[in-house]
């Protein structure tokens, strides 16, 4: 097999790096040190995870899950309240309800539609929101 004609280019540029790493012979130099490639999940991932959700985040998680907590109290003559909880996985660790939904026996509906939510990971440990549910 023919060597590679030395490719024309400025020093820096890829051609003239690539041959630089393996020579005109094709084999590695020994005087190039490579080093090992940082898997994708390293720790760069970790440091695009935000310390808590943002506003956005949580509005469109809870919107996506407030039509089911609100056919729970349909035909309510008051609101309910919830604290959502979200652990660091960004799921519903404990959803708290209060108010109508509390009072006439539908807080374990409320609870399960408002568990759907999700709003993605983040750094710190738990993160709470308050919400409303009106008939």
């Amino acid at each position: 097999m023919a060597a590679a004609p030395t490719p024309a280019g400025k020093p820096g540029d890829l051609p003239s790096a690539m041959q630089a790493a393996v020579g005109d012979d094709g084999e590695k130099q020994p005087s190039v040190v490579s080093e090992a490639p940082v898997p994708a999940s390293g720790p760069l991932r970790q440091q695009n995870v935000p310390e808590q959700p943002s506003q956005g985040s949580v509005q469109a998680a809870l919107g996506s899950v407030m039509g089911s907590a609100k056919a729970c109290v349909a035909g309510a003559d008051d609101v309910s309240r919830a604290q959502i909880t979200f652990s660091s996985t960004g799921q519903v660790s404990k959803v708290s309800v209060s108010g109508w939904a509390a009072s006439n026996g539908q807080s374990s509906c409320v609870q399960a539609a408002l568990k759907a939510a999700n709003v993605g990971p983040f750094s710190k440990p738990s993160f709470a929101v308050n919400a409303t549910i009106r008939p």
